[in-house]
């Protein structure tokens, strides 16, 4: 997957969920995120892999359940 940059207010937001272990709002927000970068960048030559990144919020928010998720950093490639 590609690195998406976030910005430090999405960062702390993020923070917050894993810290509360809100993991499907987690992934909820991620899902957000990515789909509007691709919403404001419809062509830009990277949407096929944030497509695969929206797809995987979508599959991790379906089966999060309350259990631990993969790390945000490791996942994003940032550090949350």
């Amino acid at each position: 997957m590609i690195e998406i940059s976030l910005s430090p207010d999405q960062l702390a937001r993020l923070a917050v969920l894993q810290d509360k272990k809100e993991y499907p709002a987690m992934y909820g927000y991620l899902h957000k995120i990515v789909t509007d970068k691709i919403m404001a960048s419809p062509n830009n030559p990277s949407v096929p892999e944030w497509e695969k990144t929206a797809a995987t919020a979508v599959a991790r928010l379906k089966t999060s359940g309350g259990c631990r998720p993969l790390s945000v950093g490791v996942w994003l490639g940032v550090q949350v």
